[in-house]
């Protein structure tokens, strides 16, 4: 199956737009990364995780879609003359990415120091949670090791719920019973 575009679910509407935060990290290695064979990791990763290179489009005036196109992620390489650890600011490590229209949401930055490296990994919060992050992350690590991952859902459907049915009442009783959020009694001491 080969996806073209996603839809952004009902909840990542809330990560679209001015002030959003990306999910970002930066990850320090005491060794040199060769940046050839990280780009060609992330390359095969990206067969896999395609929405991540894919940029915001707006389809209407209140809807949008991450577009897959290959110039919807970027990775660069720098250098620094102070190591991670001499850094005044993790933001010199990192590029965020803007959760706006036509703006890429995948944002690599591979910081070569006197001491090792940096990673710096930025991902709108609009196309990954904490979950789908480091999932693609232990991907792109087996990815590169050689090693077998864990096969990604693309299924958005997953998110989208049928309103054609009649909804029952709802009482704070059914609230706290149907919610799974809630428990209302005391919990029991370990």
């Amino acid at each position: 199956m080969t996806i073209k575009a996603l839809p952004p679910s009902p909840v990542d509407y809330i990560f679209i737009g001015a002030g959003c935060q990306p999910i970002t990290f930066a990850f320090s290695y005491l060794k040199a990364i060769d940046p050839n064979i990280l780009l060609d990791s992330l390359n095969k990763t990206l067969d896999i995780f395609p929405v991540l290179r894919s940029r915001l489009n707006r389809n209407s005036e209140n809807e949008f879609e991450f577009r897959i196109t290959e110039d919807g992620l970027t990775f660069d390489v720098t250098e620094s003359s102070t190591s991670f650890e001499e850094s005044r600011r993790i933001e010199q490590h990192i590029t965020p990415v803007i959760s706006a229209e036509g703006n890429p949401p995948t944002k690599i930055t591979l910081t070569r120091t006197p001491k090792g490296s940096v990673l710096g990994v930025s991902i709108s919060h609009a196309l990954v949670d904490g979950f789908s992050y480091f999932h693609f992350l232990c991907s792109w690590a087996r990815i590169c090791r050689g090693d077998r991952i864990i096969q990604p859902s693309f299924d958005r459907e997953l998110f989208l719920t049928s309103i054609s049915h009649n909804p029952k009442t709802v009482t704070p009783e059914s609230l706290n019973k149907d919610c799974g959020l809630f428990h209302s009694s005391r919990r029991s001491p370990l």
